[in-house]
């Protein structure tokens, strides 16, 4: 990233340059000559720019890869963990969980619940207990 932080110099180097020569002049045809100068410089500095923020696009998708990639084999080993806990079934067949320090009653599946220690427990236990449904998963 030196070469962008020099490209950038440069550009700017270039637009300072032309505006001290061309205010300077009174003469048209030398205004233009370095007014393109000022130009060719701001140009150079966006260009500069894209390229920076086009590399730091690419380590970031790279990096989230990497992340995604030992992320995923640790949420299915949660998954399969949730789902043999035996959890308390509703009425309506939904298994609701939370954990005693937790506002709101999830889903096992729900991402909001996923490595937290939650415990199964009925709808109405849960309201009772001061919690209201997720709004993520919606039990």
């Amino acid at each position: 990233m030196p070469a962008l932080g020099a490209a950038v110099s440069a550009g700017a180097a270039l637009m300072v340059l032309a505006w001290y020569r061309a205010s300077g002049t009174v003469a048209v045809e030398d205004q233009v000559r370095w007014a393109s100068v000022g130009l060719a410089g701001a140009m150079l500095m966006a260009v500069a720019g894209f390229v920076a923020v086009a590399v730091a696009h690419r380590r970031l998708r790279l990096r989230f890869r990497s992340v995604e990639a030992t992320l995923v084999p640790c949420l299915a080993g949660m998954e399969a963990a949730a789902g043999s806990a035996h959890p308390t079934v509703t009425g309506n067949g939904v298994a609701l969980v939370a954990a005693p320090n937790m506002r709101h009653f999830h889903r096992p599946d729900c991402p909001l619940a996923a490595g937290k220690a939650a415990r199964p427990a009925s709808g109405a236990d849960h309201e009772r207990a001061g919690r209201r449904a997720c709004a993520v998963c919606a039990p």
